[in-house]
């Protein structure tokens, strides 16, 4: 009981010591902005790190850009010292604009002792196509209308409201998506996958984590392949799809109009081969290795 206490009075001094030391952290900000015109087939590319990145459409034909370089340290002026080691670049070159946030490489020498971070507040108008590279951070974007592309590593990605052509590819970095439309290709390692109200064409190539899907009524054709992960797909009318499911070593659970489909269910591979009667119908091709798919008609 003696340990106890003393392990509890420790722990308490531990925690004041880090609120104190949290309490005295100075964050030192530098602010800056720019602007381009818009014109047909222009794309924004940025690649950031430790950066979070925001992207949104507006109503202007011009393309809006502020950055924001912060550095956090408890000494104010190392924190000072730092920040002038970040920096960023914004700049057209023939078409396309683009950004990104880096050390200097003449303070690339040492490593920064204070926190570093970057963050971009984007409007481009809803048909930019835009590109996206991002690393130790977070994306979002929402309410476009063209080509987007992401890719993250170590990076969350949040998008919604988003039509066209659409690619995403991800490492350590989990990806929430809502009311998307248009051909969409995802590629995934290691990251938990969430897409809901979606319509469109979908190509999923993921591995390790959770792949979940809550279809609109307009999906129109879902091709997935997963590797050591569970699959759940919601809001799917069993009579308006064709199928060809498929586990190993995993459960294979479907609405009851589909289980007389089972054309082998053993332990090893559960397959299921369904095509409706209907004249039109989408098509649903999923295979799951070492994990679970479950397909319901409501989430």
């Amino acid at each position: 009981m003696r340990l106890l206490s003393i392990f509890i009075l420790c722990l308490g001094i531990s925690i004041a010591t880090a609120q104190e030391q949290l309490s005295k952290i100075n964050v030192v900000t530098k602010r800056v902005s720019a602007s381009f015109s818009y014109t047909k087939g222009t794309e924004v590319n940025l690649e950031g790190e430790n950066a979070q990145v925001f992207v949104e459409s507006w109503d202007k034909n011009s393309i809006s850009i502020e950055i924001e370089l912060i550095s956090k340290h408890p000494d104010k002026a190392i924190a000072e010292r730092d920040l002038n080691r970040m920096a960023y670049g914004t700049k057209r070159f023939k078409q396309n604009i683009y950004i990104r946030n880096y050390i200097s490489e003449e303070e690339n020498k040492s490593n920064a002792d204070a926190v570093l971070q970057a963050k971009y507040h984007i409007k481009v108008p809803s048909e930019c196509p835009v590109y996206l590279k991002n690393y130790f951070g977070t994306t979002n974007v929402k309410n476009l209308a063209s080509n987007l592309r992401i890719y993250g590593e170590f990076s969350t990605i949040d998008i919604e409201d988003i039509k066209g052509f659409i690619d995403m590819r991800t490492r350590f970095g989990d990806i929430t998506a809502n009311r998307l439309d248009g051909d969409v290709t995802i590629n995934s390692r290691r990251s938990d996958v969430f897409l809901y109200e979606v319509s469109g064409n979908y190509d999923i190539d993921s591995e390790y984590g959770i792949l979940e899907i809550a279809a609109a009524n307009e999906l129109i054709n879902l091709n997935i392949n997963a590797n050591k992960m569970d699959v759940l797909l919601y809001n799917i009318d069993p009579m308006k799809h064709q199928y060809a499911l498929q586990t190993q070593y995993g459960k294979l659970t479907v609405p009851s109009e589909l289980r007389t489909s089972f054309t082998e269910n053993t332990k090893q591979n559960r397959k299921v081969n369904f095509v409706p009667k209907s004249e039109y119908y989408a098509s649903i091709s999923i295979q799951v290795a070492f994990g679970d798919l479950v397909i319901q008609k409501k989430r």
